[in-house]
């Protein structure tokens, strides 16, 4: 049994037509919005017939004819194009299709993106439903595809829906890719959605030093911390090898330590690591290990413990099976899937045919629950999924940003790769998504874009340059690049005790999981993401972490401090807009832990002293920090905390803790302090 997670694979004259008119084209013109360049069919109406590759899926039916071109020159034939049932037949189709709003319009724009010149006539319906007929002369082709303009009077007409019929004398199947109005008569020129700022020239690197060899390497994963490179080999038809799972190491020489994983992730089958936590002590594996050493479709999780990896465990995902809900979703057999996790270990994207699969494949979404198990997979809908096979997602370490292979979205290859990110915390909405570029993609298959958590680098891979898919580093251009982010900690605590295990709860609760439990490794250490760019403290039972605002250093060390009596921690300018007292939304999680605490323990006490920077009048820079410093007392009262436990003072711009020669430095003494007095 083999379990693969790879898929490769003019104008015409205008006859029988009444001009209508000028009085009437100006009355609708005040009716209507005008148009932007091309308004695409939004509605189908009706159609002869439709090509039915497949049981499950909307390949070449009807309603692919809908929406802007999916493909653009040198077209050719595609999955996300409508094509009539049969060819040959000396028979009429047809495809009748209505538009959002009626426009005004003076040229028809049809994409034929395969065997192309076969549009024999086309009705064209106004507001009122008056039809107007036209013959269309082209000659057929069977060369890759065109953009047909039909031209209407120059007067143009306010229309509502169109009537394409095909004359059906091909030798080959026929497609339409998209049917549009145009108020212009000039030609237009079809765009693929590109990044912002996307470089013309590659910036693709083929990695050298024993990474690539004469078989396959796909799939690579980079670690958090960028010092360590996943990846697959094999499954090479010429050598008849499986797929296997390799390491390197990264450093400023390069790639080195290029070796084979080992048992028990790699055996007699397909094997492929899809996703790793952020602090590299858990990797999610492609299929499931069953004891007896075998394996069956689905994923499964492994831990490393004190430098030993756990035997594979099962991800047990809801069945899709309405039949049986009970079975799990890993024994139903799909010879094509591709997984990746976020970095909390919580989310599943997929990439699987289900019964209602838009095409291919599409993304998925599944959820874990209470129990571990896993939610039955959601479709992520059309925003990202096509009639076409999207694959190879992988979502970055910030938690948002997701990178994938579509065969369905406009691009430059059979395969190229796009980045999409997510709008909301239920993870279904996600931006429209966007080519990396022709420095990326080019007229063949790339797939698996996988960034470390600085976003400084990447890995991807292609097989433009060679005959094999080889592995490939590239340094991201800005507008493609996930947020930075890493904290890297080398100790929890400043005193001698050491902490095994410890729940931290994040000062952006919108950015993470309200509670992090975080597991120390053998030397000590733990990694966790968070958001760059943005002042972040963590808070634990009893502890507080130094202030730290960019994570792009994975070095940095990052101290967990105990409360005790005498101790300081200062909350920076994170708390107050600058020259205003009203608490801003992410001091809140910090104050309410603080008040919980304090809640917790009836004893303890703090002074909260308010400072400014030397800007201004030095009086009103002192009610400043007084007016700051009072909103915090008043806020922990509204949470039930007794005002005598509470003390203040103001100092206003007289204890700075750097120049105030700059705007970076006058930053560090706009802060609030909180000194713990009674325990």
């Amino acid at each position: 049994m083999i379990f693969v997670f790879i898929e490769h694979i003019c104008r015409t004259k205008l006859l029988c037509m009444q001009p209508l008119r000028l009085a009437i084209v100006f009355l609708f013109m005040s009716s209507f919005c005008r148009s932007q360049e091309v308004q695409w069919a939004s509605k189908l109406i009706g159609f002869s017939s439709e090509f039915q590759a497949e049981i499950y899926g909307q390949e070449f039916r009807a309603t692919q004819v809908l929406g802007k071109p999916n493909t653009v020159p040198p077209f050719g034939r595609h999955d996300c194009a409508w094509s009539p049932s049969g060819y040959n037949t000396y028979e009429t189709d047809w495809i009748e299709v209505g538009f959002n709003k009626p426009q005004l319009s003076r040229q028809l724009v049809i994409v034929e993106n395969s065997n192309p010149g076969n549009i024999g006539r086309v009705v064209v319906y106004d507001i009122n439903q008056k039809k107007y007929l036209i013959n269309v002369k082209s000659k057929p082709s069977r060369r890759g595809g065109k953009i047909q303009y039909i031209a209407l009077p120059d007067s143009g007409i306010i229309v509502q829906s169109v009537k394409v019929m095909i004359n059906n004398t091909r030798t080959d199947r026929y497609q339409i890719d998209a049917i549009g109005l145009c108020e212009q008569k000039e030609k237009i020129v079809l765009k693929i959605n590109v990044a912002e700022d996307a470089p013309k020239k590659s910036i693709k690197e083929r990695l050298e030093n024993g990474v690539n060899t004469k078989e396959i390497e796909v799939g690579p994963l980079v670690t958090a911390d960028g010092k360590t490179l996943y990846f697959t080999r094999g499954d090479d038809e010429a050598t008849g090898n499986k797929q296997e799972i390799w390491t390197a190491k990264i450093d400023e020489s390069g790639f080195k330590d290029v070796q084979n994983i080992g048992k028990p992730f790699n055996n007699s089958f397909n094997n492929a690591v899809v996703g790793i936590s952020p602090d590299g002590k858990k990797l999610y594996l492609m299929n499931c290990y069953l004891p007896n050493g075998n394996m069956t479709y689905g994923a499964s999780k492994s831990t490393n413990t004190n430098g030993v990896w756990s035997y594979p465990s099962e991800l047990v995902i809801e069945s899709n099976n309405n039949k049986n809900p009970n079975d799990s979703f890993n024994i139903a057999k799909f010879n094509n899937a591709d997984y990746t996790f976020n970095p909390d270990g919580n989310v599943l994207i997929l990439s699987i045919k289900q019964k209602n699969t838009f095409g291919g494949r599409d993304l998925y979404i599944s959820f874990q629950k209470r129990d571990s198990t896993w939610s039955k997979p959601l479709n992520l809908g059309n925003t990202l999924n096509t009639a076409a096979t999207e694959s190879c997602p992988i979502i970055a370490y910030d938690n948002k940003t997701m990178y994938f292979c579509s065969y369905g979205h406009p691009g430059y290859g059979s395969g190229d790769i796009f980045i999409t990110r997510r709008l909301d915390d239920t993870w279904l909405n996600w931006s429209e998504p966007e080519n990396l570029g022709p420095a990326i993609n080019t007229n063949k298959w790339e797939g698996y874009f996988s960034t470390s958590a600085a976003g400084d680098v990447a890995y991807m891979v292609s097989n433009f340059y060679q005959k094999n898919e080889d592995i490939y580093r590239v340094k991201p251009y800005e507008s493609i690049k996930p947020i930075p982010v890493v904290l890297k900690a080398d100790t929890l605590r400043k005193d001698t005790v050491v902490v095994q295990k410890i729940k931290i709860e994040p000062e952006k609760l919108k950015e993470l999981p309200n509670i992090l439990t975080i597991e120390l490794n053998d030397q000590n250490r733990y990694n966790i993401v968070v958001p760059a760019n943005e002042v972040q403290r963590m808070i634990a039972e009893g502890y507080f972490t130094e202030e730290v605002k960019k994570y792009f250093d994975a070095s940095k060390n990052g101290y967990l401090i105990p409360l005790k009596e005498g101790q300081k921690i200062s909350m920076g300018n994170a708390m107050f807009e600058q020259s205003k007292y009203t608490l801003l939304p992410s001091a809140i999680p910090v104050l309410d832990k603080i008040a919980e605490m304090m809640l917790k323990n009836p004893t303890m006490e703090f002074l909260v002293e308010g400072h400014t920077d030397n800007l201004g009048d030095f009086n009103l820079n002192l009610k400043l920090s007084q007016d700051r410093v009072n909103e915090v007392k008043v806020y922990f009262e509204s949470k039930g905390i007794s005002a005598q436990r509470i003390q203040t003072k103001a100092w206003g711009p007289s204890k700075p803790r750097a120049s105030n020669e700059s705007e970076e430095s006058r930053k560090k003494n706009r802060r609030v302090e909180f000194t713990v007095l009674k325990m």
